[in-house]
């Protein structure tokens, strides 16, 4: 009776100890994101998918590994709809770029974890304005669309929990929360407002 707990004691142990090595890792991410609202006076809305992907290293040192990471972040697109005097504007906006932070990992029995990472999120907004005014007799109904590219340095941080199937490779569930800071249109310049996604995903990790 006593070798057999032995044995699974042992074998615990090594699965524990297998999966959570020094080295280079890359994870991939694909899930949902909610936008939310840069101020309280207009509609704004927003639910798409995003993908991500990072690379980097992590040091372990017992339970606990932490390490530096990289990579590239699309988080989708959202929408805004507002009237004003002369008309109505409608906004489409997707937001990426790439991110550098540091992660935390923390080993849990039978192969389970628990995770951290935050870091700088170098986005960009890719807004489309599409501006119409109000007919009025007798000047007809005028629609004019406008594009800008800004970008702008920003912030991420998530939390997560997985499963190291092996060695080299491990899945979790996470969440993220990104900052763009980007000032595109005039509601961010009044009312000194940032774009807020949430990021909800499944993750992928390789390990090296």
């Amino acid at each position: 009776m006593d070798s057999k707990k032995l044995l699974c004691f042992a074998l615990l142990a090594s699965v524990t100890s297998l999966s959570h090595a020094s080295g280079f890792f890359v994870n991939t991410s694909l899930g949902e994101t909610n936008f939310y609202p840069q101020s309280n006076v207009y509609d704004f809305y927003g639910h798409s998918h995003t993908e991500a992907l990072r690379v980097g290293y992590r040091w372990t040192s017992g339970a606990f590994s932490y390490g530096l990471e990289t990579g590239y972040a699309n988080l989708g697109h959202s929408h805004q709809y507002y009237g004003h005097l002369i008309g109505f504007t409608n906004l489409s906006e997707r937001i990426d770029g790439p991110v550098l932070g540091a992660n935390l990992k923390y080993s849990l029995p039978m192969g389970f974890y628990v995770s951290a990472r935050g870091g700088f999120f170098r986005s960009t907004d890719h807004q489309i304005s599409k501006e119409t005014s109000w007919s009025f007799f007798p000047y007809p109904q005028t629609t004019y669309t406008t594009s800008a590219n800004v970008s702008g340095m920003g912030s991420y941080f998530g939390v997560g929990i997985g499963y190291d199937i092996s060695k080299s490779f491990g899945v979790g569930l996470n969440y993220d929360r990104y900052r763009a800071h980007v000032v595109t249109n005039y509601q961010e310049i009044l009312f000194d407002v940032t774009p807020r996604v949430d990021a909800y995903t499944l993750t992928a990790e390789y390990r090296f």
